[in-house]
């Protein structure tokens, strides 16, 4: 018996993957944030910002971009990285309050669930429904297929270095040296290096 909730072109690969191709989205997804956390919390990773996400943060915050990189920035070979807590949980998620820079979180928080590993088949969908209560809610918001297809390009090429040009990012000299922590005080951070 077929399942009904699958769409018959579930295991198309993706308009990001093939421009001109039927998405098996075509018809668009629904999500809805309910600031369960669950995407802020758990196993360590990568909330990389560019110059433009850090001087966001850093407005929103009330500090400077310098403070703000001192206290809440980790670089690495492929850019700039939102420090976490030793339990992985982002150092802005808090468990009464949700998430404390919602208003000005990045670009890759912002695209959450609509990520090219997330919506690459539905089977890759499902799968985030299980962990994420808000994606595929019924009473969420409507994204339409050239949404998600801008937002996967969006957090594809940032995660692959492509898209964050050198001069978009806050310039080195602008950073203290205690934000060069894993890569040392000489690293250069170079945007096209597609190390993660």
């Amino acid at each position: 018996m077929s399942d009904p909730t699958r769409h018959a072109d579930c295991d198309s690969p993706t308009s990001l993957e093939n421009p001109g191709a039927i998405s098996w989205y075509a018809q668009g997804l629904r999500f809805a944030c309910t600031r369960c956390g669950a995407c802020c919390t758990g196993e360590p990773g990568h909330v990389w910002v560019d110059g433009e996400e850090i001087a966001r943060l850093a407005t929103f915050l009330g500090m400077s971009v310098e403070e703000f990189g001192r206290r809440h920035l980790r670089a690495l070979a492929s850019g700039y990285s939102l420090k976490e807590r030793p339990n992985g949980d982002c150092e802005f998620w808090d468990r009464q309050r949700g998430c404390t820079v919602y208003a000005a979180r990045p670009d890759q928080c912002r695209t959450w669930p609509f990520w090219p590993e997330h919506v690459r088949t539905a089977q890759d969908w499902a799968e985030v429904t299980e962990v994420c209560p808000g994606a595929g809610r019924p009473d969420g918001r409507w994204y339409s297929r050239e949404w998600i297809d801008a937002a996967t390009l969006l957090t594809a090429s940032r995660w692959s270095g492509q898209g964050a040009p050198a001069d978009n990012l806050v310039a080195r000299a602008e950073l203290p040296a205690s934000t060069h922590e894993v890569c040392g005080p000489d690293a250069v951070v170079n945007p096209k290096d597609p190390t993660p």
